[in-house]
């Protein structure tokens, strides 16, 4: 029995199946808060985006804050740049960043966990309200009542610096960051900020210089600082304490600060340091200094400063005002 020469024709289908090794960029941010063109609004607003999206499921790894002066420019009048991990979807304007009555417009952009950056927000724009002078704020550099205490606190422009801008006590109660959080007790004057402007503003000129320094002078004894900002949080350098020569009764300090550092809480270098910082109480027990040599590791800062903290090249240094002082390390 003969089958007849059936020719059959095999189809393959092709499907378009997605390069799983070709990652996409998350979806551009929707902004939420502040609307677009508020008026009145505080000089720390909390800025707040939509929900993050992204085509590929990962994870929503990191967010960049900026905020400018000029809608058509976040370049050379940006105020504001943090690319945080931590604020992802919300971000506290830090106190002293923003002045008052004036146009911002602001931005973000998403980063997933596989290096995707989305593209940047529509950006929106906002108008702050006013500030009076009061006893905890000064359009200069004070004095000013400290916020914690019976004290006040004065910050007089150095090397670098053409004027102190704003000063401003600030209550620690009112920062909700307590990764590393000193205890209430070795903050007793609270917190003080300051905004300064450098002489030469613009990056790009050749005599442009980061380096800035000012002078804390208060109105009782100190032993040290310790420093907040949004990025790096606390800075707890409670271990290590300048002491100022006795002449001014130990109530001065000269402290070192770098545009766009770490302890530059615009995180840009723009001409402007906006610098958060407290006085640390004395150590219970501890002696004011005497002529013994410093005991610890230290290292040497700019302009004969000791550096404090880590050491990378935006640290913070603190450098005693005159002679005969000494830097210790002091028993917790």
């Amino acid at each position: 029995m003969r089958f007849a020469s059936t020719a059959f024709v095999a189809v393959m289908l092709v499907l378009a199946v997605p390069d799983k090794g070709a990652a996409q960029p998350p979806g551009a941010p929707s902004l939420l808060s502040p609307g677009n063109g508020a008026t009145d609004i505080l000089l720390t607003p909390e800025l707040q985006t939509g929900a993050f999206s992204d085509p590929d499921g990962d994870v929503h790894a990191q967010t960049q804050w900026q905020v400018s002066t000029d809608i058509m420019d976040f370049t050379d009048a940006i105020v504001l740049d943090v690319t945080s991990a931590s604020f992802l979807t919300f971000l506290d304007v830090p106190s002293l960043v923003l002045n008052p009555e004036t146009i911002y417009c602001w931005r973000v952009r998403f980063f997933d966990d596989a290096g995707e950056i989305s593209p940047w927000s529509v950006p929106w724009s906002f108008t702050t309200g006013t500030r009076e002078d009061d006893a905890y704020w000064d359009d200069g550099g004070g004095p000013v009542q400290t916020a914690v205490g019976d004290s006040q606190v004065t910050v007089i422009a150095g090397t670098n610096v053409a004027a102190v801008l704003f000063l401003e006590a600030v209550d620690p109660a009112t920062i909700a960051d307590n990764v590393n959080r000193p205890e209430a007790n070795k903050l007793p004057l609270g917190l003080f900020g300051f905004k300064v402007r450098l002489i030469i503003t613009d990056p790009t000129d050749p005599n442009y210089d980061p380096m800035a320094e000012v002078t804390i002078v208060l109105s009782e004894a100190g032993s040290g600082l310790c420093g907040w900002d949004p990025i790096n949080g606390w800075q707890d350098l409670s271990g290590m304490t300048a002491f100022t020569p006795e002449e001014t009764n130990w109530t001065e300090a000269t402290v070192t600060l770098i545009d766009g550092g770490s302890k530059d809480a615009d995180g840009v270098q723009n001409g402007i340091i906006v610098d958060p910082l407290g006085p640390l109480a004395l150590a219970a027990g501890a002696p004011l200094p005497d002529d013994e040599e410093a005991d610890g590791d230290i290292a040497a800062g700019p302009s004969g400063s000791l550096r404090l903290g880590s050491d990378d090249d935006d640290a913070c240094f603190i450098t005693t005002a005159g002679r005969g002082s000494r830097l210790r390390w002091l028993s917790r």
